[in-house]
């Protein structure tokens, strides 16, 4: 007995897992963890690790690069602990797939809104951005890049770019350009992955913002004059969280309209902030005869597309935060200020009244204000005469979520219900869905940013603009194209859009071709078109809102439409002697 009992070898002791796999993944990249707080054996364990590629590893938290882009990955770990005999496996599914980038219609032009962060990547460091933009292995911008080559946006609003100022007086628009021309030549004519393509854009706008640039008061009441929060809009130095409008198509320079010197108190019905405990003004009247609406600016930006005009309406408003709190009505009848969170408000209303003609009638422009002597205008020209427009950029506001004020009737509302703007598809992703903050739970595929809220817009109008797709460039976890996903603290919004004839362009179409019609019965006797492919045509035609093929860039390309005059000035480049546009 005793000798068949040492002949019997003890095998370890196999027991219902109790120890579980996790993971953080990136595309490829993918970072395991077990968990075996509930694991039976104690120290030393060792693990072994299969990874379904034929790859092994022994480490506790191995990091791994999947080499194939689109597979799945059955993945398995066993734990030992030799001390008690015990060893236990568990395993999991690990997929790995790639984006799925929408394909643009042939008929329509993409125009994408994307907040960079490069202020931020750049430190916040007056002059550091201009420097880094010379660097083309700064990997902040090859990111930013990479999202733009994969996207391939016709117009590009593109925000948190600084600007250089001379002093808080003088904008340095040559400088500011360069630094725009940096940025395409190092990052955008540069492909900056497997797959990419280079990218250029041969029409340029920027013009100053007021992001930096000093009041002279104490705005922010913290017994210091000249700080960030002092400014016109928040920021460490003039130039600061600036802007940029890049497009492939002909900028109409002569009609370009910027509001950067607008007053606040200028505006109708302005939620100017109120001292809810004396019911004074928050702000002093000598404040409030110096400080203007915009954050940065807002720019009504009139691009070519064939023969038709675009407006892009470009600002980028204040966030509603970084104040006192949110204030649930106008005035507040809480202890709360909440001065950010009107001026939100008032900045993105400002473009709802420009679009709307009984409106905007207080509306002037930088010309009329410098043409007035730096002051109030007395006969305010107002808003926009046009119908075709795309209002675009970060808003900072959710139409739920978030701090927007008053919180009843978040200001992107007046947008989003309007029948001037086209909300038929709402830029969505699967990534937001998945990675954005659980705070909010409200519409999570459409967010724009990791935080949790909608911020980020672009929305054409009703009239002269259809739209054939719309998205958030968020990729999944699982996606290859995952690790641009921490490019910026925004994601690139998306939509596409055909350019079809105004309202009151379709009498005109309409008659036109019942002439045409008329003209076909007569020279066509055999009927050889009616009820066929010419009257298919026609009548589609007529139902789809009268769509009209937009011109590529190159056809509409029109360098004797970028003057040279006044206040505006253009730069050579080189693709075209018209490639930059700028004001003085």
């Amino acid at each position: 007995m005793k000798l068949l009992l040492a002949a019997i070898t003890v095998l370890p002791t196999l027991v219902r897992s109790s120890i579980d796999i996790a993971y953080e993944q990136t595309g490829v990249e993918v970072k395991f963890y077990v968990n075996t707080s509930n694991f039976a054996g104690t120290s030393p364990l060792t693990y072994q690790w299969s990874f379904g590629d034929g790859e092994t590893s022994e480490e506790q938290q191995p990091n791994i690069t999947f080499s194939e882009k689109e597979a799945v990955y059955d993945v398995e770990c066993t734990v030992t602990s030799a001390a008690d005999n015990v060893t236990e496996s568990d395993s999991t599914s690990v997929e790995v797939a790639h984006y799925e980038y929408v394909t643009k219609d042939a008929n329509s032009i993409r125009v994408a809104q994307f907040n960079s962060g490069l202020s931020d990547q750049a430190g916040r460091v007056e002059g550091e951005l201009q420097k880094q933009l010379k660097d083309p292995s700064w990997v902040a911008a090859q990111k930013i890049a990479d999202v733009i080559q994969k996207n391939r946006p016709d117009i590009l609003s593109l925000q948190e770019f600084d600007h250089v100022w001379v002093d808080n007086d003088t904008w340095d628009g040559d400088a500011t350009m360069q630094m725009v021309q940096d940025f395409q030549d190092n990052f955008l004519a540069v492909s900056q992955a497997d797959g990419n393509e280079a990218i250029d854009y041969p029409y340029v706008y920027v013009a100053p913002c007021n992001t930096g640039v000093q009041t002279g008061f104490d705005l922010d009441k913290n017994g210091n004059i000249g700080d960030a929060g002092d400014a016109h809009g928040y920021g460490d130095f003039p130039g600061a969280f600036s802007m940029v409008l890049l497009s492939m198509y002909p900028i109409d320079t002569q009609n370009i309209r910027t509001f950067q010197h607008f007053l606040w108190k200028d505006m109708q019905d302005a939620y100017l902030p109120v001292d809810p405990a004396t019911g004074d003004m928050y702000y002093t009247e000598d404040e409030l005869n110096v400080l203007r609406l915009s954050s940065k600016s807002h720019w009504d930006i009139p691009v070519t597309v064939g023969e038709d005009v675009i407006h892009i309406l470009q600002s980028h408003p204040t966030p509603p935060v970084f104040d006192d709190g949110t204030a649930a009505e106008y005035p507040p009848k809480e202890d709360i200020v909440d001065w950010n969170g009107w001026k939100n408000n008032n900045e993105i209303r400002f473009w709802t009244d420009y679009i709307n003609e009984e409106k905007s009638t207080y509306i002037y422009d930088d010309k009329e204000w410098m043409a007035a002597g730096n002051t109030t205008p007395p006969e305010p020209s107002g808003g926009l005469k046009d119908k075709r427009f795309i209002i675009i950029g970060d808003q900072n506001c959710d139409p739920v979520d978030g701090d927007a004020s008053p919180s009843t009737a978040s200001p992107i509302n007046g947008f989003l219900n309007s029948d001037s703007t086209d909300t038929s598809m709402t830029p969505t992703s699967k990534g937001g869905l998945e990675q954005a903050n659980v705070q909010y739970q409200n519409n999570r595929e459409t967010k724009t940013a990791p935080w949790g809220l909608r911020a980020d817009y672009v929305l054409p109008s009703t009239d002269g603009l259809e739209i054939s797709a719309a998205y958030v460039h968020w990729p999944e976890r699982k996606d290859v194209e995952a690790y641009l996903n921490d490019a910026s603290d925004h994601m690139m919004v998306v939509v596409d859009a055909a350019v079809v004839p105004v309202s009151s362009a379709i009498p005109i179409l309409m008659a036109w071709t019942l002439m045409f019609k008329i003209a076909a019965s007569v020279s066509c006797p055999q009927n050889k078109y009616r009820g066929h492919s010419r009257w298919a045509v026609c009548e589609r035609y007529l139902q789809r809102g009268s769509r009209r093929a937009s011109r590529s860039a190159a056809e509409a390309s029109n360098p004797d439409k970028v003057a040279k005059f006044s206040i505006w000035y253009v730069l050579p480049c080189r693709t075209s002697p018209s490639r930059m546009v700028s004001q003085v």
